[in-house]
């Protein structure tokens, strides 16, 4: 098999005097010629930090393109946080492999993915990758919840609520845009008699244009003073009050044939 070596290291000390670098080079070599590999070329990214995404790094770039071309059938690397420092990008990097049918050879752990038994081990890091997606939004929704009952400011203020002080991030009612809010509910609840493609008269309610038309005609401030008002402005403002049921659309997948995809 043919195979791109791949070495990293984080610090411009380990690049200048390139012991580090020469080190992840002969254990590559060696375990390259335990397993029968031959090592086409070793592409390095010195003083290059692992939290720098791959597609950022110069030589790694370089050697994913090279891959995608067809030009080696996979790849040789000390450790994990050699390719990438966060799961993420890991489990991304890999799924890019897979899609392309290039194979991944880890000293550290020992895994090697042109057998079963590696592909089966990477898919362990890859439901664990997801497991750690979910628990971080769970966690994330459930504090944005947490604030909002506690009537904290979680991104911009919403039309009809200030903050209570200057130096404050506990939100209050807006009289004023309270009173607005008010007339739009009332108004959409309005029933206005239009003609339908029959030509027949039905009951309909105000429109979101309608509404603005209505709130520019009675001089009501938008949340930036003016008097200004668009039907996105009044959809926007009714969220809360006429929530919409989510639409779940089923995933058909996607196949990752370049990493330019993840």
């Amino acid at each position: 098999m043919r195979v791109f070596g791949y070495v990293r290291c984080s610090t411009e000390e380990q690049a200048i005097s390139g012991v580090t670098i020469e080190a992840q080079k002969q254990d590559l070599k060696k375990e390259a010629e335990t397993k029968g590999l031959k090592i086409l070329d070793i592409f390095v990214d010195a003083g290059i930090s692992g939290t720098v995404p791959p597609m950022e790094r110069p030589n790694m770039r370089k050697m994913l393109l090279k891959l995608q071309a067809g030009d080696a059938d996979g790849v040789i690397v000390c450790k994990i946080d050699r390719l990438a420092r966060d799961i993420r990008s890991f489990v991304n990097l890999t799924a890019y492999f897979d899609a392309n049918k290039i194979g991944l050879v880890l000293l550290s752990p020992k895994i090697d993915t042109f057998d079963s038994t590696g592909k089966f081990m990477l898919n362990i890091f890859a439901c664990v990758a997801d497991l750690e997606r979910e628990m971080i939004s769970d966690r994330t929704v459930k504090a944005l919840q947490y604030k909002k009952s506690q009537n904290q400011r979680t991104g911009t203020i919403p039309f009809g609520k200030k903050l209570e002080s200057e130096n404050s991030n506990i939100l209050i009612d807006d009289e004023e845009e309270q009173k607005t809010i008010l007339r739009v509910l009332e108004l959409r609840k309005t029933k206005i008699n239009v003609l339908n493609k029959s030509g027949e008269s039905v009951e309909k309610p105000y429109t979101f244009k309608k509404i603005a038309d209505v709130l520019i005609e009675e001089k009501r401030k938008n949340k930036e003073g003016n008097v200004a008002w668009f039907p996105s402005q009044i959809q926007r403002m009714m969220q809360p009050y006429f929530p919409k049921k989510e639409k779940i659309k089923k995933s058909k997948g996607k196949k990752l044939n370049s990493f330019f995809d993840c």
